[in-house]
């Protein structure tokens, strides 16, 4: 089973359900503890393109970006890659896939992120107190990193150069 949750509204928009994490498409699903400060221009590169937001949030630019990136048939990992070089902003984010059900991607730029290490279980949390309870053995990324999370594998990636 896989899964993904968050505890705080969306930093833009009212707190409606509609706002409130994760933010999903049809591909994706990402929660998000931070500030995306460029949203505003992706949201309007996305809709040229044809994509239709539902939220007020910078999250949604953020999944419809990653959604953008697997159309154009790139593999979860890639198109997280793409997606990250695109970011301002400070944030700890985790991924999604539809059809992925052992695998979540998580990053870290300027907002904690942590890696819970199980048998047969991984876990990504904001926090080790959080994780504590299902594990003992945490890791934290450092800044600029992003991890490919399976049940039974982490692989971790410097974060690609910002793209223009």
């Amino acid at each position: 089973m896989i899964g993904i949750g968050h505890t705080r509204w969306a930093t833009h928009g009212l707190p409606t359900e509609t706002n409130a994490h994760p933010i999903a498409t049809d591909q994706v699903a990402v929660v998000h503890n931070g500030i995306t400060e460029n949203f505003q221009a992706l949201r309007h590169e996305l809709t040229a393109f044809g994509y239709t937001f539902r939220t007020e949030t910078d999250t949604e630019a953020v999944a419809i970006l990653a959604t953008h990136f697997l159309a154009q048939r790139l593999s979860p990992p890639d198109a997280v890659a793409k997606t990250l070089a695109r970011l301002d902003g400070a944030f700890a984010l985790v991924f999604l896939f539809a059809g992925e059900h052992d695998l979540l991607i998580g990053a870290r730029r300027g907002s904690p992120l942590a890696i819970g290490y199980g048998e047969g279980e991984m876990f990504l949390g904001s926090d080790a107190l959080v994780l504590a309870p299902l594990t003992r053995r945490i890791t934290y990324l450092k800044e600029g990193d992003w991890a490919v999370v399976t049940s039974c594998a982490v692989k971790i990636f410097r974060s690609p150069s910002k793209v223009p």
